[in-house]
């Protein structure tokens, strides 16, 4: 035994590297870093640092654990003025880092790093410097976790899921997301989940490595008081004061900082949410039969849309001569959600086929339409217009859907004060 270690530390001293087998670092391999100082200076080798999946250790410059050639001892560190001269740490981790002095070195250095005995970079620090390398070895992704794992929400009510990618050094932490059932319930590329129909829907985040899964069960209730209100900004909004909905007997107000209001594009500037952004929302879903809308004091004004349970309601603005909170929008007798209506005497179904769709569906402008033009807009979830355009009555229309991310639309078709509107399911 003896033998073993004093050939070790031998084959240390002069050079050579200690090559990892099985170099996956999940199972903790063994791995050597040397440093090569080539310019003829390196100040300072003040530690090593080695992480094996949980936490870091530093290695002290002046361990035994280091071997050196061609450096000296300092009392804080080693140093090299000697091209060639070398420093090399064997470990066993998934990660390793190389430290100078940072801000009290004096000179900084230029050499090559190796990785069992395979050369990786040059590198040159700066006497600013603390860490000067730093390496991940490949990590699998070991498991990928949801939360909150259940969650009961309303038709029309969002809701942001949190998926944790684990090991937290795992190499490549990108993940996807999909639902079971895009008739109950959607999920964005965020993990941004919104309430379709009354049921249940899994809601699931893959690792793009790994095809790891973890999954959220979603129980979408169908409440016929509550109701989603958003505001989708055309050109610029400044500033949104606040909602408020009535719930029978009082107005309760909700403040624009209120953590109930989802926004996508707003910034939050004095104390309030605007946005210069073309497409930029703001969501609140409430339990009421009424509802409203107040602009802040503003500059400048804005001009937005607003849909409530994913039907188009108005286009709004406000301009600088408001110097106070104003009332922009109010709708009250809201009752059973708005999205599923469609004027009496008119069989919806006959108005675009298929449903569900893949690649296209097709509008016939004639049903339920006098005989002229209809302006068509299709919109996701969150109010985000998809298509928009005029069609000429008369005519079988086709529109190509494929472009289209899987999930629910709502189908608008306005003509004059006669509008229609049902959901689409893209899959």
């Amino acid at each position: 035994m003896k033998k073993l270690l004093f050939s070790l530390a031998f084959f240390l001293h002069c050079g050579f590297s200690v090559f990892a087998t099985n170099g996956n670092a999940n199972d903790g391999s063994l791995h050597t870093i040397k440093l090569e100082v080539i310019g003829n200076n390196w100040s300072y080798v003040k530690s090593f640092e080695y992480y094996d999946g949980t936490t870091w250790t530093i290695i002290d410059h002046n361990d035994a654990s280091i071997s050196y050639s061609g450096f000296a001892y300092k009392t804080v560190a080693h140093e090299s003025s000697v091209t060639g001269s070398w420093a090399q740490f064997t470990f066993t981790g998934t990660a390793i880092r190389l430290n100078s002095l940072g801000t009290y070195a004096t000179y900084g250095g230029t050499g090559k790093i190796y990785i069992d005995g395979v050369y990786k970079k040059t590198i040159t620090f700066k006497t600013s410097d603390k860490t000067v390398y730093e390496l991940y070895f490949d990590v699998a992704v070991s498991s990928v976790e949801v939360s909150p794992t259940t969650k009961s929400i309303n038709v029309y009510e969002s809701t942001k899921l949190t998926a944790t990618v684990l090991p937290s050094i795992a190499s490549n932490p990108a993940i996807s997301w999909s639902s079971s059932n895009i008739a109950i319930a959607t999920v964005d590329e965020k993990g941004l989940v919104t309430g379709v129909a009354a049921g249940n829907a899994t809601i699931t985040a893959t690792s793009q490595e790994g095809a790891k899964t973890g999954t959220s069960l979603i129980t979408v209730v169908a409440n016929p008081n509550v109701h989603t209100i958003k505001l989708e900004v055309k050109q610029y909004w400044n500033w949104l004061d606040s909602f408020e909905y009535f719930n029978g007997e009082t107005w309760t107000t909700i403040d624009d900082n209120d953590a109930t209001i989802i926004y996508s594009g707003f910034n939050l500037k004095n104390g309030k949410h605007e946005s210069d952004v073309p497409g930029s929302l703001a969501q609140l879903t409430f339990t009421g039969t009424g509802i409203r809308m107040n602009g802040a004091i503003s500059n400048m004004g804005g001009e937005g849309r607003i849909w409530i349970d994913g039907v188009y309601q108005i286009l709004i603005s406000f301009n600088t001569s408001k110097t106070s909170s104003t009332l922009l929008f109010e709708k009250t007798g809201l009752s059973g959600g708005t999205t599923d209506l469609e004027p009496a005497g008119t069989d919806p179904s006959m108005l675009f086929y298929p449903n569900p769709a893949s690649d296209f569906i097709t509008i016939n402008i004639n049903n339920g339409l006098n005989n002229e033009q209809a302006h068509v807009t299709i919109t996701d979830l969150l109010g985000k217009k998809v298509y928009n355009s005029v069609l000429v009555n008369g005519y079988k229309s086709q529109i190509n859907t494929s472009s289209f991310t899987k999930g629910v639309y709502i189908v608008t078709i306005r003509k004059g004060t006669e509008q229609y509107t049902k959901k689409l399911i893209v899959d």
